[in-house]
């Protein structure tokens, strides 16, 4: 994932281009490198357990909710693919595509319900 534009949590950060997820060494300096899949596995699981709660994530994990929370913001389908890495025909992807579709243009979208 490569930062493009400024958001708060970027400026937060004070990232102005890279990896978003980069690793940290013991001494708390933020690297330049990207952090590994099993890296940002690790630290989103100790930051759940930090917090009393029960984490199962994978690399997998971000992969799926990249797509389908994409896909429910309407972000096109081709970007998305690119950005994942997944091949024109994967099953898997169009899986998460129809996940993130689920709810859109609903029966009760603008009825009051």
């Amino acid at each position: 994932m490569n930062l493009s534009g400024r958001t708060p949590w970027k400026e937060a950060a004070s990232l102005d281009g890279g990896p978003a997820f980069r690793a940290v060494d013991q001494w708390g300096n933020l690297s330049d490198r990207r952090l590994s899949p099993d890296g940002c596995r690790q630290a989103q699981t100790r930051a759940a357990e930090r917090a009393g709660l029960s984490s199962r994530i994978t690399g997998h994990s971000y992969r799926a909710g990249l797509i389908t929370t994409g896909r429910k913001k309407g972000k096109r389908v081709e970007k998305l693919r690119a950005q994942s890495g997944h091949a024109e025909n994967s099953p898997v992807f169009w899986k998460y595509v129809r996940d993130g579709e689920k709810w859109e243009d609903a029966a009760t979208d603008g009825i009051g319900l």
